[in-house]
């Protein structure tokens, strides 16, 4: 039963002699009303098209019928399916009202087809939307044209298949083919894929290819591929693979491929590929290139047999006290080993033209000692043995620097011969023969050339040996017919021979000195002495010499000189010590009395001496400390009075209800008092060379001619001052009352070494160089050069290089403290200068200051005045790094009720991290200089490198390290400082940067 909408308020059925049978769809198209249809009535349909339609209904494969103009859809049950949802009501329909979506890509097939042309086409990709969603489909298929009345096309027979189940299977196996493509790609070691008996190739991956060699692979048998394997038995691996079924592995197994001289090696393994039903269709072949690992082994293996042949060689040669067994020996073993016929050691002689042979190895061949030209063993194997190269040949006819000797009736056809050259003269030769002709390998010939080497250490410490018992023997004899003690020790320092004077000296028996038992006849007090002595010369091969008590056999002790000197080898090592005792009992008596005599002769002298040295000491050091004292004195009761002031007002201010005139009176009275605090640290500091200079570009020579004049007050009437400037300005940037201080104190030194009557000359100067003084080198640049001469008594040459030390002075007691020029010493050093000294004895001293020159640009036009009142700070932003919690927080409270906002850093890493965030929100950094870790200069440096227009402000009340190196161009507050100093270097250094100034160190 149909239950169609077709069908709805008909007959069933009408036409069903018309259709009969087809199914579904023929009842169908039984049961349509084709009244209402484009086709009408079947009476009237066409005979081609009653026969197409009789045609598809009787098929089991999927056809339609597209009829007439409107291309009216017909099918068959087959075709119903890729229909889908669009079944039934697709029948009798117009074809692209059922598909809408195919209309441009079936619709211009379908013209074709129209215009009398059949289309067929194996796979045609449509995206339908029979189930309500679009989806990929493939079809093939064949449109046949139908002709109607007169020829003309009436319409279109269809006979299709769906391939979408199929395309969708290929793609899925296509895929899996490339993913297993793909792995077998990136397997590590090669891979081939061979298909058939044949053993066609499919697939081979790069690691293959690498080891094969580029071939072409894929579609080729591998007896065309490879035809060099085929006599190496990997075809015969490969056909009883395929027809057993049996997978067959092999390690380390040899190959030699085409185009490679080298034999390489392979772990690989065959496996059998089965199809669905077990049947083997062709051979995984995998495995890797294992040639390295096998030579690595094999070079092992070698190294293992030679370092075993070499222990052995030595452990022979060891025990062979006579140069000619230790020959014989090596050579035997070395022919064994490598497996010659002959191995013999050659003598030259001293004439250099003929070689003695002895010492041979012979196995099948006959001996060849005896004396021969050398050219009789071919010129250029003798000319390489000159030069020092190793001869080696695999066969002497062959080459021309032996052939036609006729070597050959020496049982020679293949050598080696190692040389031994000593100042460039050949001294000997070990040879190997082998009577056929051997292509030797690299291994043998370099272990022929260290045998070589091995024999001769061995024949040299052999012969020095026999040297060595000869010399030693004649020494006994030698040592025993002398009056003195002699005796010998080896290179590590212990007796082992003494003779026979030692032991008639002290009563001992023959080996009761060996070693170190020695010091038993050594007097307990020189015991150490002698010892130590004896040990560093041991150590560094020096002569060894020492005086000390040996006791006598009677128990009394006598005074010896003892000496000893090494014998050295060839090579300047110690081979032992020999060495001898001297009675010097009677000198040493002699000495010490004329010693006696002497020490009572000067005796008062000296200590007459030593107690005027020791008095003048004892006054200029007091004078020292008095100075001291009274500097440290003075300070401490200035502070205390000015801590008596700051502590009674801070205690009146404490008092509730005091009156604001009182309370501003008590405030200005501790600003005032840490005022003069500030000034007498300051002049402490200045004392200890420690104060922080406060440097300005000025004219030295406008400073020089003012502090001229007051130099003539200080050196009096009889003192004629001279003053030579330079003719054009020369500025410096130094601290200017330092530098005045320096002009002072070298000119008071002047006058005082005239005794108040001469010529003291001050002389300004511009200078490219520096001069070498004090261990330091010389430096190039712009200089001013400040010098002050005079015609004083000079300086004593011991004394120059001292004269800069705090304290010292030449001048009388009460005379001077010895601070002045040290003071000139210290400014020289922080200004980035030298000073430097020359002086006569009897004609004077010149004493030249050398500071760097700077241009006059920096000079500063203006100081703002230190009395300018705080003014508020705008919000100006202030990054505050002080490790001091105290001050650090009055620092951010005294900002911030100054209109300024803070942030404060307690070192110099927070504030770099501070700053890396965004250095733009800070208008000015101010940090303190003494800190933990980085201090506030190098914090400064560090962000001018990082931010370098961001201003800086330096703090500090004392630092080494603004003693030593200054401020470096950094602006610097002093501590303590006021309110009003404070907001007023804020701004200054701020404002340098509104001005496109850069930092506040440009």
């Amino acid at each position: 039963m149909i239950d169609s909408p077709v069908l709805a308020g008909k007959s069933a059925e009408p036409w069903a002699s018309t259709f009969p049978g087809g199914g579904e769809a023929g009842a169908l198209m039984r049961a349509h009303d084709w009244s209402a249809s484009e086709l009408g009535e079947p009476a009237t349909w066409p005979p081609p098209l009653m026969t197409l339609v009789t045609v598809l209904l009787g098929s089991r494969q999927p056809m339609f019928v597209a009829w007439g103009e409107h291309r009216i859809l017909l099918y068959n049950d087959a075709y119903a399916p890729m229909l889908a949802a669009r079944h039934p009501t697709a029948m009798g329909r117009r074809f692209f009202a059922v598909w809408p979506e195919v209309s441009e890509s079936v619709g211009a097939l379908m013209d074709r087809v129209f215009a009398g042309e059949p289309v067929h086409m194996d796979d045609l990709e449509l995206t339908l939307h029979r189930n309500g969603y679009p989806e990929e489909t493939h079809f093939a298929f064949s449109y046949t044209p139908v002709p109607g009345e007169g020829g003309v096309i009436a319409g279109l027979f269809c006979a299709c298949t769906e391939t979408t189940f199929q395309v969708q299977a290929e793609r899925h196996a296509a895929g899996e083919r490339r993913r297993q493509r793909q792995l077998l790609q990136q397997m590590p070691g090669f891979v081939a894929v061979l298909a058939g008996p044949d053993h066609v190739f499919e697939h081979v991956n790069d690691a293959y290819i690498a080891l094969s060699g580029p071939r072409t692979f894929v579609g080729r048998k591998v007896r065309d591929v490879f035809p060099e394997i085929e006599v190496q038995g990997f075809l015969v691996l490969l056909d009883e693979v395929y027809r057993t079924g049996l997978p067959f592995s092999a390690q380390a197994m040899p190959i030699q491929l085409a185009g490679d001289p080298h034999t390489r090696f392979i772990d690989f393994l065959y496996q059998p590929i089965r199809d669905d039903q077990g049947t083997v269709t062709g051979i995984f072949a995998g495995g890797y290139d294992v040639t390295e690992r096998v030579r690595a082994e094999e070079a092992l293996r070698t190294t293992e047999r030679r370092q075993a042949f070499m222990l052995a060689l030595g452990d022979g040669l060891r025990g062979q006290a006579d140069p000619r067994a230790a020959m014989q020996a090596a050579v035997d073993a070395l022919g064994r080993h490598i497996g010659a016929d002959r191995v013999g050691y050659g003598l030259i002689e001293p004439d250099g033209d003929t070689v003695t042979l002895e010492t041979e190895y012979l196995d099948r061949v006959g001996p060849l000692v005896g004396t021969y030209p050398l050219d009789a063993f071919g010129p250029g194997n003798i000319a390489n043995l000159r030069a020092g190269r190793t001869s080696v040949y695999a066969d002497v006819e062959a080459d021309p620097g032996t052939a036609g000797l006729g070597l050959g009736n020496y049982g020679i056809a293949a050598l080696i011969a190692v040389p031994l050259v000593r100042s460039g003269e050949l001294r000997s030769a070990l040879y190997v023969n082998q009577r056929v002709r051997r292509a030797w390998t690299q291994d043998e010939v370099e272990l022929v050339e260290e045998v070589a080497a091995r024999v001769w250490d061995a024949v040299e410490r052999a012969r020095a040996d026999a040297a060595r018992r000869e010399s030693e023997e004649q020494f006994r004899v030698f040592a025993q017919v002398m009056p003195n003690q002699v005796w010998a020790a080896s290179a590590d320092g212990l007796l082992y021979w003494f003779n026979d004077q030692v032991y008639a000296y002290c009563a001992a028996e023959p080996g009761e000195l060996d070693g170190t038992t020695w010091t038993n006849i050594v007097h307990p007090d020189d015991i150490e002495a002698a010892g130590l002595t004896w040990a560093a010369s041991v150590a560094t091969g020096d002569v060894y010499e020492a005086e000390f008590r040996i006791r006598r056999f009677d128990d009394a002790y006598r005074w010896f000189l003892v000496r000893a000197e090494p014998i050295l080898g060839a090579s300047g090592e110690v081979l032992r010590w020999v060495g001898t005792n001297t009675d010097i009992e009677d000198q040493k008596r002699i000495s010490a009395e004329l010693r006696h005599l002497n020490e009572t002769l000067e005796q008062r002298v000296e200590e007459r001496t030593r107690e005027l040295g020791l008095a003048e000491d004892a006054l200029r050091q007091a004078q020292k400390m008095e100075a001291v004292g009274q500097l440290t004195g003075g300070v401490a009761h200035d502070f205390n009075n000015l801590l008596t002031v700051i502590k009674s007002s801070t205690d009146l201010l404490k008092r509730p209800d005091l009156p604001e005139e009182r309370r501003q009176r008590y405030v200005g009275a501790i600003s005032d008092t840490v005022a003069r605090a500030a000034k007498l640290t300051g002049q402490l500091l200045a004392f200890a060379r420690r104060q922080a200079l406060k440097p300005e570009v000025f004219d030295v020579g406008r400073s020089v001619t003012g502090v001229a004049d007051m130099v003539g007050t200080l050196t009096g009437a009889r003192i004629r001052i001279v003053t030579r400037l330079a003719e054009t300005a020369c500025y410096i940037d130094a601290d200017p009352s330092q530098f005045d201080t320096a002009i002072v104190n070298m000119a008071v030194n002047a006058r005082d070494a005239m005794e108040g009557e001469g010529v003291l000359t001050i002389a300004v100067a511009a200078t490219s160089q520096v001069p070498a003084m004090r261990s330091h080198p010389a430096r190039s640049g712009n200089f001013v050069a400040v010098s002050i001469a005079d015609t004083g008594a000079g300086i004593a040459p011991e004394d120059i290089e001292r004269i800069f030390e705090p304290f010292f002075t030449t001048k009388g007691v009460g005379q001077g403290t010895g601070l002045g020029l040290s003071q000139v010493f210290g400014f020289a050093k922080q200004s980035g200068g030298e000073i430097e000294v020359r002086s006569t004895p009897g004609i004077g001293t010149t004493f030249t200051l050398y500071l760097p020159q700077v241009p006059p640009g920096g000079i500063a036009q203006t100081t703002a005045p230190d009395d300018e009142p705080s003014s508020d700070g705008h919000g100006m932003r202030i990054l505050v790094v002080e490790d001091n919690m105290d001050v650090g927080t009055f620092a951010t409270q005294t900002l911030a009720e100054l209109g300024y906002a803070t942030v404060w850093a307690t070192n110099a890493d927070e504030a770099l991290a501070e700053l890396s965030g965004n250095a733009t929100r800070f208008d000015v950094v101010f940090t303190d200089v003494v800190m933990p870790g980085m201090n506030g200069i190098e914090l400064a440096h560090e962000i001018r490198r990082l931010h370098g227009d961001l201003p800086i402000l330096l703090a500090s009340g004392y630092s080494h390290v603004l003693a030593r190196n200054g401020t470096d161009g950094f602006e610097l507050l002093h501590k303590p400082y006021s309110v009003e100093q404070l907001s007023r270097t804020l701004r200054k250094v701020a404002a340098r940067r509104r001005r496109g100034g850069g930092s506040a160190a440009s």
